[in-house]
């Protein structure tokens, strides 16, 4: 028979939540097409759409609905969580629950949206959101429909979608990748960009050795909200500074230099990790012509940055009095804007136009105002070349 004895049982079910970068003035927004709506309020769900500040926030919101849902699976804690969250596919989410957690970790909040209850996503789509991102690539289309719904309105979004090896069209050793007809359908794809690739990361609730697999669109708006706050729009989010990629163990397909270069000809992003600097996004393109310089982000996403803080300025003249004391208003309060704007590297040049050269008395008899606003935008590096001579030791310098 067994002495007396005291048995005592530790059972860790706590959660450490992972910290994020600084709050970022961005907002950004995804659409869900596998399930996402169950972290929702009640309210929530009816509204088709709900807000999470930041990683804390939406720990708490698994932690509850794991807690909710405990009643009827009889684990408990964070081996539950575990058990949603231990390996790819392990719940019908579970893709997107890491691309929202990607994104939160650059600092911004983000809006989750689905189609819940016959709410629709009309709500959702009337959000004012600075950048919008692709969770999954199964949510293109209702992604492309968000994007094309926000790009035409007085304050754009900004869109970033996903590419992989498995997208229709897709060879990387190809000279031109063409356009994969999944891809095909933005309305300004001048204002939108496409990353190509997949990381493996660490399963946040496993033992810390488990990965899971999430595409990049999240990290890369991720790297535009961390632009917004270290720097301005009209800077580019790539490179060493502003592109590095979070929470990398490894890319789950090395590229080489000719597939980088094909992806970059067919105006999509590569990513790439070097040795001792990381894995940063290494491209800036959108999706615009060739033909146009808002193939570059910086300058596409400065055109909107001068849109939204120009619309209001506009919507002010509306009703007053249509005569040179109004243009005048008009062309000083501009003036201030890309001045501001100069002053931070985005333009070199620029000019307002808004007098009766372009405000005629035929103009002006149509209850019309005219303001033609030209700018030099100031693009980013895409092209290094240091030369390096040996000269003879009895030469001058």
């Amino acid at each position: 028979m067994a002495r007396p004895n005291v048995s005592v049982t530790i059972l860790d079910e706590s959660l450490v939540v992972p910290t994020s970068e600084e709050g970022s003035p961005t907002i950004g927004a995804m659409v869900s097409v596998k399930g996402l709506s169950l972290f929702g309020t009640t309210a929530e769900k009816n509204q088709g759409y709900y807000l999470v500040n930041d990683i804390p926030d939406w720990f708490s919101r698994l932690q509850t609905f794991t807690q909710t849902e405990n009643s009827l699976g009889g684990a408990s804690g964070v081996t539950f969580i575990s058990e949603y969250l231990a390996s790819e596919g392990a719940t019908a989410w579970t893709d997107e629950w890491y691309s929202v957690y990607n994104f939160l970790q650059y600092g911004a909040p983000c809006y989750v949206g689905f189609n819940n209850a016959g709410a629709g996503l009309s709500g959702f789509f009337s959000l004012d959101v600075d950048v919008i991102f692709e969770g999954v690539t199964l949510g293109r289309e209702q992604t492309k429909e968000f994007f094309n719904h926000r790009v035409a309105k007085e304050s754009p979004a900004f869109g970033v979608f996903s590419l992989i090896s498995t997208d229709d069209g897709v060879d990387l050793d190809a000279t031109n990748l063409g356009i994969p007809g999944t891809l095909s359908g933005l309305s300004s794809p001048e204002f939108g960009c496409f990353v190509y690739g997949q990381k493996n990361q660490l399963n946040v609730s496993g033992d810390g050795t488990t990965l899971v697999k999430s595409t990049l669109a999240a990290d890369v708006a991720g790297c535009l909200s961390r632009t917004d706050r270290v720097s301005y729009p009209w800077y580019s989010p790539a490179g060493t500074r502003r592109g590095q990629i979070l929470n990398v163990v490894s890319l789950t397909q090395s590229l080489t230099e000719t597939q980088q270069d094909n992806l970059y000809d067919s105006k999509v992003n590569p990513v790439a990790t070097f040795v001792g600097e990381g894995t940063i996004l290494f491209g800036d393109k959108t999706y615009a012509a060739s033909t146009s310089s808002l193939t570059s982000i910086n300058i596409a996403r400065l055109v909107i940055y001068l849109k939204r803080a120009l619309t209001p300025l506009a919507r002010g003249i509306l009703f007053e009095q249509n005569d040179a004391l109004s243009r005048n208003r008009f062309s000083n309060a501009a003036d201030s804007i890309l001045r501001d704007v100069q002053s931070q590297r985005g333009i070199s040049d620029y000019k307002v136009i808004c007098d009766e050269s372009n405000n005629t008395a035929g103009v002006i008899a149509a209850k019309e105002f005219v303001a033609d606003i030209l700018i030099k935008p100031i693009p980013s590096v895409n092209f290094v070349r240091i030369t390096i001579t040996n000269k003879d030791l009895s030469d001058t310098l």
